[in-house]
């Protein structure tokens, strides 16, 4: 089970992911997003995080902005959040592996994933409104073709991540509100997700 936990922005949620050792990390480079962080504070953050373990987090951005951001700190792995087209995870798959989130509403069909799956890494399925904190109807998911690994996302936290992944069997799951107290990272949080997402 990969575990990971996104929107990190402090030094003390950072330390937490490294002692939990959660297998990702997410750093939001989303602009409208509050937790958002800098590249200065990405590069602080990176002291504290493997470079291996961080993924870049975007949403609707161009090529040029993902790139320069992503190597200026030297990450390898992104997710794309919004409604990137399979041409431009075609294009970012040459340099990066690639998560790409699929936000599952009462649309959602299996056939939209088709033209991502040469170039994705993971899928992740989130709720429609991102971030909300909200889980997403699970039922959804549960006849999709699983040749591309994915990470299930959309209101988990230690309370309910076993139960999340006992009915939909992930390959992974991903939280960023749910291990936070206050809308800031709580390192007792990130154990106890990372911990029970294992169990």
């Amino acid at each position: 089970m990969k575990v990971k936990v996104c929107g990190i922005r402090s030094l003390e949620g950072a330390k937490a992911c490294r002692e939990a050792a959660a297998d990702f990390v997410g750093l939001n480079f989303v602009p409208s997003s509050r937790r958002r962080v800098s590249i200065d504070q990405a590069r602080i953050l990176l002291d504290e995080i493997s470079v291996s373990r961080v993924v870049g987090v975007f949403f609707n951005q161009e090529f040029e902005e993902i790139e320069a951001i992503a190597d200026a700190l030297g990450i390898t792995m992104v997710q794309l959040h919004g409604q990137e087209s399979p041409d431009l995870c075609r294009v970012l798959s040459k340099k990066y592996r690639l998560i790409k989130a699929i936000a599952v509403d009462e649309k959602f069909e299996e056939k939209i994933l088709e033209p991502y799956r040469e170039w994705v890494e993971y899928f992740l399925f989130d709720a429609p409104k991102a971030g909300s904190g909200k889980p997403f109807d699970w039922e959804k998911l549960k006849s999709i073709d699983r040749k591309t690994p994915f990470f299930l996302a959309g209101g988990l936290e230690p309370e309910n991540v076993r139960m999340a992944i006992e009915r939909v069997r992930p390959d992974g799951v991903d939280t960023a509100s749910g291990i936070e107290k206050e809308k800031i990272e709580d390192r007792e949080r990130i154990l106890a997700f990372c911990a029970n997402a294992r169990r």
